[in-house]
Order: structure tokens, then C-alpha cells, then sequence
């Protein structure tokens, strides 16, 4: 194969009416066709990780390896570019932050292993090649920030000195880059608020959710917590609104303000089918959108509620949400997300990225779910072992059906389960769903078309977990968590890597499962 380059020229910014132009172009070689996609944020901010898909065809240039893209905005955004071949298997990937005025130029090697496969120049050159180092999506970066609550303490203070030594653990290259003026103050300040909205997003949504059942810590404190995250990062801050995924964390705020005057102990309740009345009408939600509904501002309601289905459309199958956006378009029939949510549905209608899921069909070996046909006795990982194929290898993933980032882990799971499926590796879901969760769970299996075996882990199951993980007996478990097995039903290892992060999950799944 021939030496093969993408090389996106500077990116230009030109006025533009309120805006200015981003521009990219770009230009490769290879021995067969490539595909750059670029997403761009929804509206031109929140960055829900999941941008506007615009199709290739619209900025290739005919006759040509190359390509031009242009967007106009007068915020700060990011853009993620993908690259794939012709079969639109996954290549490669770059995040790339960008102000107005600024100007940054990529040159991505396909072929050659290199640490520097991707060097940047420009604008914040040196902070977007650490940006994409980082790897700011990797969920497993921001596991010691929940980790911090199994040794609570009570003095808040002392708590985020913890977790603020650990931000700066994380964040220091940019300091030290600003510090030698190689990256812009203005940079250097929007990543410190994208790497601090998703670690105390992490923190906040334990409080809310997981510790409803353990009470570690009082109400009051817990909310007291809370409180101080968004002080010290309010959801008034300039750059959170268009730092990359951020909208979980100010929907978490409204959803503590309404957690705050309901007098929850938890905002579960929030998510429950229920009639509302908004705008004169009446509505019933029985999905996670019913979360919008008790927001006092219909403006907060109309944002929120419509860049959430924009983000959930990726994940579901087509159809799911259809009523509930009928709805929304009933009582928003101006809304500026309408015409998103529609090229969305399009977009997600032609994919159909989950019909590969149907060949591997869904089995349920639960220990708690009385109309199951197969033994109860599945009160240990070996016990459970016992109900899986002999002599095949098993990839474990520890989720639940209220845990985001589980969720947001499934968009990978074409690339996942063909791989798995292609070398004869079983797949086994343990949930950490409770008793009452039961619906919530089956209704999360179906909708994102989950195919292999499921167990909903009872006390014992989630007691060994525990052990195996050095988590006490009282603390919660940090999901979600992956696990290779090997075909004698060892563990091998208890610490994969996320799916977000495919191409490494994939080596390591090779490296221990893949027979040589």
C-alpha cells in the first residue's frame, strides 16, 4: 500500500457576518478511496460528542483526493474529524479546538507506527496534539475521580483539594505549555473547564443516583457537595456551553434544582413515566426525557430536552423515539432543534448501525428474574461461567441502565461485536440494575439491541465483584468496567479498556483472547 497522508491545510478564518469562516481542507493518498467525516457542534455548541453528520459528498471535491469544509461560527468549537476507508471501517481520529482567528494544519500518517502519526501546526499546535493524547473521551481517565467518594470525607474543602490535585494532574501540560507561550491563556482555560465539567459531572451523578441505597453520607451533605461543584464551576461559565459534552452536567443542575424542591433522595424519580401539563398541554413521558418536564423555564426545557433526543437518537433503534418527538414538536412547534432532529432521524434511518446485533441474539441466565428457564444458582462469576458456552472466550461488560457512560459506551458496539462474533468470543452483560429496576433494564437491552448474555447481578455476584476490585462492601461499584476471560474461564483481565477506545480495546482483546 502506498505511503498515505491526510494533510488538512490551515484552517482559515474570514469574517462572515456575526461569525467567521472555519475552513477545512484537506488532501491524501492512498491506494484506495478514503472518507473524511466532519462533525461539527449541534447549533454551534453543545458538544454532546455526537456532532451533525455531514456526509463526505458534500465537501469532496470532484476528480480529486481532496476535500473543503467550511462552518461559520463566532464561538469557540470543536470539530472531530474521522477518517475511514471505503467499507467505513474506522482509520483514524483527531479532536481539534478552535477559536476565532485561529489557524491549525494536520498531517495524519495511516500507513507508518508512529507515536507522532498526527502532527499539528499552528494555532495551539502543541495543545492539540496533547488535547488528542489525553484522549479526553476515554471514560477510564476519570475513574479515580469517582473513586475519590469510597474514602469520603466530610470536610468538603479537604475533598476537592483531592480531586483538584488530581485535575492538575491531568491538566498541568497546559499549564506548562501556556507558561512557555506555546498555547493561548484562552485555550489553556477552555480545556481546564472540559476536563473539570466531566469529573465533577462524575462525582455529582454518584451522589444523585448510586449512593441513593448507601448512605455514606447524609442528604444534607451530599447536597452540600453538590452545591460546591457548581460554584466552583457554574453553568454560567463563557466556555462550558461549547466545551465537548458538557450538557449532562448543566442538565444534572436542573436536575438538582428540581431533585432540591421535590425533596429526593435521589433524582430517579425524575425519569419516570408521568403526566405533565406544559404549555396548556397535556403530556405523558415514558423514557429519560421525562427529566425535562419538571424544569421550571420552558426556554431551559426546549435546549435541554431537544439536544438530549438529538444525542439519544444516535444510540436507538429507529422508531423508539418517534412519539416523544411528536410530542416535542407539539409543544415546541418553533423550535430551532426541529430541523436537527429531523436530519438526524434521516441520517440515523439510513445507518441502521445496530442491524448487525440480530445475529447475536439476547439470553437472559439471571439469578433474579423469576421467569427464567435457566438455574437461579448464578451467585458467583464460575457459577455463571457454568451457563456460558464451553470453550469459547468471553468479553464482560459491568454496566446499568441509568449509568451514561455505559450507555454512550454502546455506540462502538458494531465494531465490538462483529470483532467479537468474527473470533468466536461470547459476550456476557452483568448489570448492576436493582430489583425495581428490572423493567428499566430489559426496556435499555432491547432499545440498544444488546445481544449476548445478560445477568442482573445479584448481592452475592456483586460482592465478589467487589473483592476483586478492592472496593468495600459498602461503597459502590465505578461502571462501567470491562473483563476478558479466557475459553478455560479464567480471568486474564479484570481492567480492559473502554470501547470508546476501539482500536486498543482490540489489541488487547487479540493479545489475550485471539488464539495465535
Amino acid at each position: 500500500m502506498k505511503r498515505c497522508f491526510l494533510i488538512i491545510i490551515p484552517l482559515l478564518l474570514a469574517n462572515l457576518g456575526k461569525g467567521k469562516d472555519i475552513v477545512v481542507c484537506g488532501s491524501y493518498t492512498a491506494s484506495q478511496k478514503l472518507h473524511i467525516k466532519i462533525y461539527e457542534p449541534v447549533n454551534s455548541y453543545y458538544n454532546t460528542g455526537f456532532f451533525s453528520f455531514k456526509s463526505p459528498d458534500r465537501f469532496s471535491i470532484p476528480g480529486t483526493d481532496s476535500f473543503y469544509y467550511r462552518v461559520s461560527s463566532a464561538t469557540p468549537i470543536t470539530l472531530l474529524i474521522f477518517v475511514t476507508d471505503s467499507s467505513e471501517n474506522y482509520l483514524t481520529k483527531s479532536m481539534v479546538v478552535l477559536f476565532p482567528d485561529d489557524s491549525i494544519h494536520l498531517k495524519m500518517d495511516l500507513v507508518n507506527e508512529s507515536p507522532e502519526s498526527i502532527l499539528y501546526s499552528g494555532s495551539n499546535a502543541e495543545g492539540q496534539k496533547l488535547f488528542n493524547r489525553i484522549d479526553y473521551v476515554a471514560v477510564n481517565k476519570f475513574m479515580p475521580f469517582i473513586d475519590l467518594l469510597d474514602s469520603l470525607d466530610q470536610n468538603k474543602e479537604h475533598f476537592f483539594e483531592h480531586v483538584n490535585t488530581r485535575l492538575e494532574n491531568l491538566t498541568s501540560g497546559f499549564d506548562s505549555l501556556y507558561s512557555e507561550k506555546r498555547i493561548s491563556k484562552e485555550f489553556r482555560d477552555f480545556q481546564k473547564v472540559t476536563f473539570t465539567h466531566l469529573a465533577y459531572h462524575y462525582i455529582i451523578s454518584r451522589f444523585l443516583m448510586q449512593y441513593k441505597e448507601r448512605e455514606i453520607l447524609s442528604k444534607e451533605t451530599r447536597d452540600n457537595f453538590i452545591d460546591l461543584c457548581y460554584e466552583k464551576l457554574p453553568i454560567t461559565n463563557p466556555y462550558l456551553k461549547y466545551s465537548y459534552y458538557a450538557y449532562p452536567y448543566i442538565i444534572n443542575y436542573f436536575n438538582f434544582l428540581s431533585y432540591k424542591e421535590l425533596s429526593l433522595t435521589s433524582i430517579e424519580p425524575l425519569y419516570k413515566t408521568n403526566d405533565f401539563v406544559i404549555k396548556g398541554k397535556k403530556v405523558t413521558i415514558d423514557n429519560e426525557c421525562s427529566q425535562f418536564l419538571y424544569i421550571k423555564d420552558l426556554k431551559v426545557v426546549e435546549e435541554l430536552w431537544g439536544v438530549f433526543m438529538v444525542d439519544l437518537l444516535f444510540f436507538i433503534p429507529d422508531g423508539v423515539l418517534t412519539e416523544t418527538i411528536q410530542k416535542y414538536k407539539s409543544i415546541f412547534p418553533e423550535c430551532k432543534w426541529l430541523p436537527v432532529l429531523a436530519k438526524q432521524e434521516a441520517d440515523c434511518s439510513k445507518r441502521k448501525f445496530q442491524e448487525y446485533a440480530f445475529s447475536s441474539p439476547v439470553i437472559y441466565i439471571d439469578s433474579l428474574v423469576a421467569e427464567t428457564k435457566v438455574s437461579p444458582d448464578a451467585n458467583s462469576l464460575q457459577s455463571v461461567f457454568k451457563l456460558l458456552p464451553i470453550d469459547k472466550p468471553v468479553f464482560i461488560d459491568i454496566w446499568a441502565s441509568w449509568c451514561g457512560p455505559c450507555v454512550k459506551a454502546f455506540g462502538f458496539n458494531r465494531e465490538l461485536d462483529s470483532f467479537l462474533l468474527t473470533n468466536n468470543i461470547t459476550k456476557l452483560y452483568i448489570s448492576l440494575d436493582g430489583k425495581s429496576q428490572i423493567k428499566a433494564w430489559k426496556n435499555a437491552i432491547q432499545r440498544f439491541k444488546l445481544g449476548g448474555f445478560h445477568i442482573l447481578a445479584n448481592n452475592d455476584l456483586i460482592k465478589e465483584i467487589k473483592q476483586m476490585y478492592g472496593i468495600g462492601e459498602k461503597e459502590g461499584i465505578t461502571i462501567p468496567r470491562y473483563l476478558l476471560v479466557s475459553k478455560e474461564k479464567n480471568i486474564v483481565l479484570s481492567t480492559a479498556l473502554s470501547p470508546l477506545e476501539w482500536n486498543k480495546l482490540k489489541e488487547e482483546i487479540k493479545r489475550y483472547l485471539v488464539p495465535k
